[in-house]
């Protein structure tokens, strides 16, 4: 491969390689840059199909056993085969230059979903946190610690559903940003979400995702994140010694029982928190079915835009009436069963005595 802009190497990674083309993938345009890497919506010419290209900036590509790692745990995401998380579909180098293929997501990331409609209403919280959740389960079967579950990398497609990006990837590219902490400047994306045990170096699992998820969970249902500071130094030491604010104080609308199992991701040790993904999905389950007794729902339509117009209090209220309702009607049913029976009891009552006068006369 060529590009057209020579520069220096100090330059190097300002280069846009809209047009190029590295291996099967003709990159068509960029679609953003972080510090470590830029991503660039492509077509994959011999399956015709459009797909995310992520490319790594040269000075990361310098040290050689960063590169193994890194493909060691781009290989690890490739395997996690799940609906709601971005499949990895190839990972190559070409001319010195690292990418990875995967899957392409159309809709928005939860940050931005969040900053364009504000918290969403429970059902889609629910649903989000439910695909989330479904998605750590997979990776913990596999052995893969995501490490920077944060809203940027939760993607929502127009229909609802959420694709978890970056997986194995965040564990290489954090790692050193440990000794990074005491830096004013450093962004604050990371360290707002990480989990003490991360942010001490301590050795990691999947709980450790659930507390990002919890962090992710609180900044989704109120608006923003549980702590923040003017350097990551300061949103590090709230992770460790600071509690959060009650969810219920600032979120008088929510079940209690949902403010119970995100503070209970949010707990400072790991092992005051889930022990997996799995457990957390069935609390998640059994509060759905004690709030409105039926099962998780299988669609929820209207994700482009906020697709009821009515004030939140107006929405609990309806909320509320349609929690009653199904109660009535699941109590009426019970009463009418326990009358279809007691009908039954008398037919039979009778039928025996009867049973019981002729065979005397005999």
């Amino acid at each position: 491969m060529s590009t057209t802009n020579d520069k220096p190497d100090g330059a190097s990674a300002a280069v846009d390689l809209t047009g190029e083309q590295l291996g099967d993938f003709r990159l068509l345009r960029r679609l953003g840059r972080g510090a470590m890497a830029e991503v660039y919506l492509a077509e994959q010419c011999r399956l015709k199909r459009r797909v995310a290209v992520k490319v790594l900036k040269p000075e990361l590509a310098d040290d050689g056993t960063y590169l193994k790692r890194f493909e060691r745990e781009a290989q690890a995401a490739a395997s996690l085969v799940h609906a709601n998380i971005v499949q990895v579909y190839e990972v190559g180098r070409l001319d010195n230059i690292h990418y990875i293929a995967q899957e392409y997501v159309e809709g928005k990331n939860l940050r931005e979903w969040i900053d364009r409609h504000g918290p969403p209403d429970l059902p889609r919280a629910l649903s989000i946190i439910r695909q989330v959740a479904a998605a750590l389960a997979k990776a913990a079967q596999h052995g893969v610690v995501h490490r920077d579950i944060k809203p940027e990398n939760i993607m929502i497609t127009p229909a609802g559903e959420v694709k978890v990006a970056d997986f194995g990837l965040a564990r290489v590219l954090h790692e050193g940003e440990r000794t990074e902490l005491t830096q004013t400047g450093v962004t604050l994306g990371t360290p707002l979400y990480m989990s003490p045990e991360q942010i001490e170096g301590r050795p990691l699992d999947h709980r450790s995702d659930l507390y990002s998820l919890g962090v992710t969970c609180y900044h989704m249902l109120t608006g923003s994140p549980p702590f923040y500071g003017e350097t990551a130094l300061g949103v590090a030491v709230q992770h460790l010694k600071k509690q959060p604010e009650p969810l219920e104080n600032i979120r008088g609308d929510l079940p209690a029982a949902l403010c119970r199992i995100v503070h209970k991701m949010l707990a400072k040790s790991p092992s005051d928190r889930y022990d997996s993904a799995r457990e957390l999905l069935t609390e998640l389950r059994r509060m759905q079915q004690e709030l409105s007794g039926v099962d998780w729902p299988e669609d929820l339509s209207g994700w482009d835009s906020v697709s009821t117009g009515l004030p939140a209090d107006r929405r609990s209220e309806i909320t509320r009436r349609l929690g009653a309702l199904m109660k009535t009607e699941s109590m009426s049913r019970r009463l009418r069963n326990h009358r279809l029976w007691l009908v039954v009891g008398v037919l039979a009552s009778f039928v025996l005595g009867g049973l019981i006068a002729w065979l005397t006369r005999i």
